[in-house]
Parts: C-alpha cells; structure tokens; sequence
C-alpha cells in the first residue's frame, strides 16, 4: 500500500512554488511505501514495514546520482535475543526474473554491533517462508548503511521499532548482479518486503513478506526538472488585464 501524496497539479504547486522548485532541482521529492500493514496476509499479528526512498546528486562523486532511503520494521511481542532479518527486492516490473535488493541483518538488543547490511541477487522471486530462503550475497556491497542516523529500540513488552537509512548509487558498475536505475527517467519497479526473527533454537516467532508492489525508482535529470520548474512557474503568472473598452 502507497499513502497518496498530493500531486505535482497546478493548484498545488502554485501555493508552494518555491519549496517545491527547490526540491524538484534537488530531486528530492520523498515517496511513502507502506509496504507491510497489519491487514497484509502473510504477517505476524501487529507487525508493519514502511518504506521511504528519494534521490540526489552525490555529494562525494560529481555527476553521480544516488538514492536515498530510510526501511522502518515495527513488530510487537518481539521476544529478546532475536535473530532478525529484514529487507526488501526489486525487480524490473516486466520481467521479474532477476531481483535485486537489501538485506539487514540485526539481533535484538544487542548493543555492541547494531545492523549489518548485505547487498543480495537472487534469480526467481525471493519466499521467506520457503524452505530455501537464500540470496547470493554480492561479492560488491552497493548499499551503504548510515549508520548514526540508524536506529532501534524495544521496550519491555517486545514493542519494537528498527530504523536503517541507507543509500546506492544509481550506477554500481555492476551489471552481473544489480540493477541500475536510470537517470533522467523515473521507473517503476516491483518490490516485496519481508522480515523473519529466529530465537536461540532456530524456531521461527515472527514472519512476513508483502505483495509485489509497484515503486519508482529513478530521477529527472536537471534538464527536465528546470523545463518542468519553467512550465509550472509559467502557470502561476495571473492573467493579464483585458485591454479597456474605448468609449
């Protein structure tokens, strides 16, 4: 499921032209996936998954383009000492015969190492409730965690949230096993999420995995936004005054 953002209509956009031209030349308008919600049928009761994605130019590499992200996981009755897993795969909305995608790996509060992130492939749609859950593990990690502005918390009753941001170039050079997402045109892409915990015995308490569902992926180019910023400007000029009537 998608929370409908408003669109980029006239109206809109004329009452936030400049918020708006400012983040268009950025490119970082952010899309809201919820993509696990407690009506999603294959979840554990009371668990929910929320996406967030946008993208920019690198601040580090001139002319390379990045997306952004932040994957928040939110369960309850989560018992401690936890192995969790989490993530999502793309793929391309046609073909869906090779998936791409993110990985995080975390145990429940367990202070010292936090999120570990493995970049996965894998060939026919991932299953997390198959017997044979597995992702190749590219030997390349494209995707990068923050790891200062990732987070978890749980209190005592296993009410839980795990927040990771994370971020990967457009283009990782890596054609064998990624999927690179173009600019200057915005896709959509087919995308499942899913999330499995395993306590000491390997016994499985909490699972999930959502639908495909449609995101986009990929971004105008700077060209096509200041054309587009020039056209909505355009539309917020008022009408000019009809000449007067001779009398």
């Amino acid at each position: 499921m998608i929370r409908q953002l408003p669109k980029l209509t006239a109206p809109s956009f004329v009452r936030d032209l400049q918020s708006n031209t400012a983040a268009l030349l950025e490119g970082a308008e952010v899309k809201h996936y919820d993509i696990i919600t407690e009506s999603t049928t294959l979840n554990s009761e009371g668990n929910t998954m929320q996406l967030e994605l946008f993208q920019r130019d690198s601040e580090q590499f001139e002319g390379e383009r990045e997306l952004h992200g932040r994957l928040v996981l939110n369960t309850t009755r989560l018992p401690e000492s936890q192995e969790l897993t989490f993530g999502f795969a793309f793929a391309e909305s046609e073909k869906k015969d090779f998936f791409d995608g993110l990985q995080v790996v975390t145990r429940v509060n367990n202070p010292w190492k936090q999120y570990t992130a493995r970049d996965i492939t894998s060939g026919p749609r991932p299953d997390i409730f198959g017997a044979a859950f597995t992702f190749k593990a590219d030997k390349n990690a494209d995707w990068l965690l923050r790891e200062a502005e990732s987070t978890s918390t749980c209190d005592s009753a296993g009410k839980c949230e795990f927040s990771v941001v994370f971020v990967r170039n457009f283009s990782t050079g890596d054609s064998a096993d990624d999927i690179s997402l173009l600019r200057g045109e915005e896709r959509q892409y087919a995308l499942t999420g899913f999330y499995k915990a395993l306590g000491k015995d390997e016994r499985i308490t909490h699972i999930g995995q959502s639908q495909d569902m449609n995101v986009l992926m990929g971004a105008f180019d700077s060209v096509a936004a200041s054309s587009f910023i020039t056209i909505a400007a355009l539309l917020t000029l008022p009408p000019s005054e009809p000449p007067l009537a001779k009398k």
